[in-house]
């Protein structure tokens, strides 16, 4: 259904795209209903669609940092659950816009906001202190860590390891590294 990734293997992240790691909800909007990664229908307030583009969006749906248990309870809760006032949808991907990630984070970030989705800014990274000063910065404000994207990567609804994900976790390999 949708992109997933794997952990952060300690591969030389020079060149790759860099982004914060949202503790929510995957969430991938089909252009008229927002659907979990496993393809259920997210029952949400019709407010929160406004504005929203008619093609796919993949991203996560948010409570801010520290509040995954209120994301989660508001996608079960359905569209009256308290969650929704302080939700957004932190859009990351666009699945069907095709090309490299490189040329779709370029679409993506030319998307207008809404007063509920949010475009996730995403950065080249120049070298892993990079890497190392945007991790630490986002877990000392109470994020989760960040994702990795390789550029040159196909949108693929599978598990795949041109997208990954380091967390506290596994962050050693971000630390055996020399900078």
């Amino acid at each position: 259904m949708v992109l997933l990734a794997q952990y952060y293997d300690g591969r030389p992240p020079r060149g790759m795209f860099i982004s914060e790691k949202y503790d929510g909800i995957r969430a991938l909007w089909n252009g008229r209903d927002f659907l979990t990664r496993n393809g259920r229908i997210i029952d949400v307030p019709a407010r929160f669609k406004v504005g929203i583009p008619k093609f796919e969006v993949d991203g996560e749906l948010w409570c801010g940092r520290g509040n995954f248990g209120l994301a989660q309870g508001m996608t079960k809760g359905g569209a009256n659950h308290r969650g929704w006032d302080s939700a957004y949808f932190m859009a990351f991907d666009l699945p069907t816009h095709w090309g490299s990630f490189a040329r779709r984070a370029k679409k993506l970030a030319r998307l207008k906001p809404t007063a509920t989705m949010c475009i996730v800014a995403h950065a080249k990274v120049r070298d892993i202190n990079s890497v190392r000063w945007l991790y630490e910065s986002i877990l000392e404000d109470g994020g989760e860590g960040v994702m990795l994207r390789d550029p040159t990567a196909k949108y693929v609804r599978d598990r795949t390891c041109d997208l990954l994900k380091l967390k506290p976790s596994n962050d050693w390999s971000i630390y055996d590294q020399a900078a």
